[in-house]
């Protein structure tokens, strides 16, 4: 992820962390950014589907409930922030 404005690098953390309404500002040049509407939905679809994916293959493997749930839960929050850096578009509040 890069600053639309000043093209410096911004911390996956700074989104994580972020309300997801309001946005955040760049370390380098102060810009109120947001993340784009679709860019968000598409980190959310993609690390839904992998946690989904591990958690069924997992119940299939036969494991008890609770490392069912854990395991994915544990991928989805992985997806979601190996997701982040390649997905995410920055746009500039206004």
């Amino acid at each position: 992820m890069r600053c639309p404005k000043c093209g410096e690098p911004v911390p996956i953390r700074a989104m994580i962390f972020s309300d997801a309404f309001r946005g955040f500002d760049c370390a380098a040049c102060t810009t109120a950014l947001q993340v784009t509407y679709f860019s968000r939905l598409a980190v959310m679809a993609v690390s839904i589907v992998v946690g989904l994916g591990v958690a069924t293959a997992l119940r299939t493997a036969g494991l008890a409930q609770w490392l069912v749930v854990l395991g994915g839960g544990a991928a989805l929050f992985g997806a979601y922030a190996l997701a982040c850096r390649p997905l995410v578009q920055l746009k500039v509040v206004k």
